[in-house]
């Protein structure tokens, strides 16, 4: 299908990342929106605040690959059609998910949040070597 960047900048995500992406994504049999990719220092405070008040997961500042430019968070499109508009799937374990997760398990350089449960991120295997 396609990965779709809809009101989301690829300013500040490293290019080789989102080669990678996209290279990942791209031929997958479902539709990917980004819904998060690079993120600044100030940006992840609030949603790391927002999680310590019981929101959504979220690392401190200079702790997430979103602030290297090294992750985003995808969601697929539960009709997997883009003219409809996206009607998000957060069933983890539907197939666009179990997909995702069969692929970056396999892949060289890139790995899912499956291990802590964050389904839709992805992000640079060995992001924090690479963020030094």
């Amino acid at each position: 299908m396609a990965l779709y960047w809809r009101g989301i900048s690829q300013k500040g995500l490293d290019p080789m990342f989102a080669g990678e992406l996209e290279s990942l994504l791209g031929p997958s049999p479902f539709g990917w929106y980004v819904l998060s990719a690079y993120r600044s220092p100030a940006v992840q405070q609030v949603l790391y605040a927002q999680h310590l008040a019981g929101g959504p997961l979220a690392a401190p500042p200079g702790r997430s690959a979103h602030n290297f430019g090294l992750a985003v968070d995808v969601v697929p499109d539960l009709d997997n059609n883009p003219l409809n508009g996206l009607q998000m799937n957060w069933v983890s374990k539907s197939a666009p998910y179990l997909w995702l997760k069969a692929h970056t398990i396999t892949h060289p350089s890139i790995q899912s949040g499956w291990s802590f449960k964050d389904f839709g991120h992805i992000e640079r295997r060995g992001w924090r070597a690479a963020a030094i």
